[in-house]
């Protein structure tokens, strides 16, 4: 079968691609079973869309080899978005033998794509989303494990876009990675860090295609590696990898059969976006700080105004102190240059981004992001997991307003959405130190399993999960049907000894 895929980055032209690959998805019953290898590095099947692809054959697919090494090799972007501890991460029960395929997409020297092929497959393909941008490593922890155990080919992208470099002061467009209110830009313990998304040929428009492009590139080798089409495909994402989950719903629901996402960013023209709801946050905290951190502050009053949930406060550290330190300023910086590059000029000096207003930006700013915005037209099924706690992507801000889009344009029915009650962004912030941390925030990543599973069934076996509702803290969604649709309390009374049921 000779199939073709182009597409370009030509500036001025990142919202057109042009597809010459049509697959057609087909429906069928595959009883595992052992097959041999069908690719390797001299198949024209590679070649025709990875530049220098590398196929390797392992008695493991899974990461089970690299934490067993010492110290361990786990990639850093697989444990941006999984738990600290490394006794909560997906548990692994069995090696998962097969090839795995990395390469370069031709035309695109930054776009990375990832397959890995079980040597016993299921018959069906799981698309993972890269959070931030993070690599096609990202989702090796709560994602690849899970679904390879499964049984599942898993593929996976970088949005075509490498991650960061080290930069210097004076170079246009770096962005601090810790708060320049506490220390001075550029000094040794303030870096300024430089993002290949800034590239001119870099856009957020490019970030759904790119997912649809690898899931079509994946089903044609997944052909050429088993001789048979995946029956089912799905996509799944944590946060902008859970908005590419979403995109990959809306705008190509003949690629996929249905979705999971958590903690997933809404992309919407008329905003706030987080790019309007984080400068609040970088503004009040300096003077929340000063006063103790005093949840009846008026910054503290200032900051929950603006759709953050509560402070959670333990261990000589708290929820809005740990996002202010790693994810608030560099996160605003980057898109604001991203999306506003007009403000930098108009206001340079990191400081501004405290000062940013969504609300007053020109008309430019909203008609770019409308390129890329959510639509809620979902019409296979999705199901989002979000935490009450989150401090970055807000649950009010976020999974709520999206919930509604989605139910205003009449596709409620293919949708649910489970808040997790103190979960939080970042499963890391639960624990990684010596006071580990939160000990009263709860994980997500066993829920996002749970509803996979639940995905499957709904599916391929047309039962439907239960409805949308608040996951108690210590419960699962399938257990809770009858807890309210919302969460009442964004934040829950804290445990004196908090629930050891995270797994």
């Amino acid at each position: 079968m000779s199939m073709s895929l182009y597409w370009t980055k030509a500036a001025g032209s990142m919202a057109k691609y042009q597809l010459g690959l049509m697959l057609a998805l087909v429906s069928s019953s595959v009883t595992p079973s052992p097959v041999q290898a069908g690719l390797d590095e001299k198949s024209e099947v590679l070649a025709e869309w990875l530049i220098d692809p590398k196929v390797e054959r392992l008695p493991d697919l899974t990461t089970a080899p690299q934490r067993a090494t010492t110290p361990m090799t786990v990639d850093g972007d697989a444990k941006a978005i999984a738990p600290a501890d490394p006794a909560d991460w997906t548990p692994i029960t069995r090696a998962v033998p097969g090839v795995l395929i990395r390469g370069t997409l031709k035309g695109d020297e930054q776009a990375r794509f990832l397959l890995r092929l079980p040597m016993v497959w299921n018959g069906k393909l799981v698309v993972g989303g890269a959070s931030g941008t993070r690599s096609e490593l990202n989702g090796d922890l709560v994602i690849s494990d899970y679904v390879l155990q499964k049984g599942y080919a898993y593929a996976s992208q970088n949005k075509g876009t490498l991650n960061f470099r080290p930069a210097y002061k004076s170079e246009r467009n770096a962005c601090p990675l810790n708060p320049v209110a506490d220390c001075v830009p550029g000094s040794g313990t303030c870096p300024l860090v430089y993002f290949s998304l800034l590239d001119d040929q870099n856009s957020l428009t490019e970030w759904g295609e790119r997912f649809n492009q690898a899931t079509l590139i994946a089903k044609a080798l997944v052909e050429a590696h088993y001789g048979i089409k995946p029956s089912r495909t799905y996509a799944m994402g944590v946060s902008n990898g859970g908005y590419q989950v979403r995109k990959a719903i809306e705008d190509h629901p003949e690629t996929f059969d249905g979705g999971v996402e958590w903690e997933a960013v809404l992309w919407r023209p008329e905003g706030p976006n987080f790019i309007g709801e984080l400068p609040v946050g970088l503004k009040q905290f300096p003077s929340y700080r000063a006063k103790g951190l005093d949840p009846n502050s008026d910054e503290a009053r200032a900051i929950q105004a603006a759709d953050f949930p509560p402070d959670l406060v333990e261990n000589d550290t708290s929820l809005w102190t740990l996002n202010r330190s790693q994810l608030w300023e560099v996160t605003e910086c980057l898109y604001v240059r991203k999306l506003d590059p007009d403000y930098s000029e108009r206001f340079p000096g990191f400081a501004a981004f405290a000062d940013y207003n969504y609300v007053t930006r020109p008309e430019n700013v909203r008609k770019t992001i409308d390129t890329f915005a959510n639509n809620g037209v979902v019409r296979k099924p999705l199901i989002s997991v979000h935490g009450t706690l989150d401090a970055l992507i807000t649950l009010k801000g976020h999974a709520r307003p999206y919930k509604a889009m989605v139910e205003a344009k009449g596709y409620g029915e293919n949708y649910r959405l489970y808040e997790v009650q103190n979960g939080n962004h970042v499963d890391s912030f639960m624990g990684a130190t010596v006071g580990k941390q939160l000990p009263n925030l709860e994980l997500i990543q066993p829920r996002a399993h749970e509803a996979f599973d639940l995905l499957e069934d709904w599916v391929e076996r047309g039962i439907a999960p239960p409805p949308s509702h608040c996951v108690k803290r210590g419960g699962t969604i399938v257990d809770t049907p009858t807890q309210p649709t919302e969460c009442k309390n964004l934040l829950e009374p804290l445990a004196e000894h908090p629930s050891p049921n995270h797994r």
